[in-house]
């Protein structure tokens, strides 16, 4: 039954965003927040009190509004991290934007002891060396931004490895967003970024690095000395990750090399979503793509709600979002993540989503 009321709510929102006129405007929030709460129902969610505060910060991003939340879940503790820097650094005087301007969005869903710590100095690294790579106007800044993506990784592998990050390590997910439109994804691991347009159609995607990807099933099956029992191999999940040097030892079958997509176009405006697993475990990016324009639709003012976990306790989510970013952006990324804790997560929750405005 819920797979037919699934397929049926998929036709329901093909026919919605194929009528003349669909925009993210208000002329179709009631449209919106009725799919919402029929995606809830029959997916088996139970209506349960939710508490979640909302925390807004005032950052500029130039053209590129920007929101993210995170949930703990079920698990102990917290080892998502997420973050957003812009290129070049906005001054406060700025008046207008170049077309190199954009925004760098990167996240890391760590695991093992150190997990929050690997996934913390991952994402710093990354980061700062993304950031702090300069460009030369004799290269391509599609190249550069490819090649600065590539570096920043390395870096941050190196830098695991001299903290002996042995028995715990992160993966990694991000994605370039230029003010002219180009849009650039890398990731290491199981965390996904998703870009689509304002229909809420995916145009492109990260393919997870596990044994369900069948490019890295030929690249592990490579390596003689790699150890594979089901879906793990040398006892990860992910076959690709930063840290985790035990598992690399004598072999190649995990990887901390990222792959980088060919640079893809969102001239007619549309989103870039990254997640960490906890949201891909339970959730298409097919339908994540929908919900985010469903929830970006709704012009509803954020409101403090409660989160009730499975184990009794309740949970305050972290979220931000840019100042340009506004309610409607927020909400995406929140109720993303409440969404795949009511579909039954049990990992911790990330999400980022951001906003890219049509250049026609």
């Amino acid at each position: 039954m819920k797979q037919h009321c699934a397929v049926w709510f998929g036709m329901v929102i093909d026919t919605i965003t194929s009528c003349e006129g669909f925009s993210m405007k208000i002329n179709v929030s009631k449209s919106c927040a009725v799919l919402l709460s029929l995606l809830v129902v029959v997916s088996g969610v139970s209506a349960r009190s939710i508490k979640v505060t909302d925390h807004a910060e005032t950052q500029s991003c130039h053209t590129i509004p920007w929101s993210s939340a995170k949930m703990q879940g079920d698990r102990d503790y917290m080892q998502d991290v997420c973050d957003v820097i812009t290129l070049p650094t906005p001054m406060a005087n700025a008046r207008s934007v170049g077309p190199r301007d954009g925004t760098f969005a990167c996240l890391c869903d760590g695991h093992g002891e150190r997990g929050d710590s690997a996934a913390d100095t991952a994402l710093r690294m990354v980061l700062n060396s993304f950031k702090g790579h300069r460009w030369n106007n004799d290269w391509p800044f599609s190249d550069w931004v490819k090649d600065n993506i590539a570096y920043a990784c390395k870096g941050a592998e190196q830098l695991l490895e001299l903290n002996s990050f042995a028995d715990s390590g992160t993966t990694c997910v991000c994605a370039w967003v230029g003010n002219d439109g180009m849009v650039r994804l890398a990731h290491v691991g199981d965390s996904r970024a998703v870009v689509c347009d304002t229909a809420g159609n995916v145009i492109a995607q990260t393919n997870d690095h596990t044994m369900k990807n069948e490019a890295e099933r030929v690249r592990v099956g490579a390596d003689k000395a790699a150890y594979v029992w089901g879906k793990r191999v040398n006892g990860l999940i992910p076959t690709r990750v930063f840290g985790d040097l035990a598992t690399k030892r004598g072999g190649n079958a995990i990887s901390a090399n990222p792959e980088v997509s060919a640079p893809i176009s969102l001239d007619d405006g549309g989103y870039v979503i990254l997640a960490s697993d906890g949201v891909w475990d339970v959730m298409s990016s097919q339908e994540a793509a929908q919900f985010v324009v469903c929830a970006c639709a709704e012009d509803n003012v954020a409101e403090t709600k409660k989160v009730q976990l499975r184990n009794g306790k309740t949970e305050t989510m972290v979220c931000s979002t840019s100042a340009s970013g506004e309610t409607r952006l927020l909400r995406a990324a929140q109720e993303l993540c409440k969404q795949a804790y009511e579909r039954g997560s049990t990992d911790n929750i990330s999400a980022q989503v951001l906003y890219v405005k049509s250049k026609k």
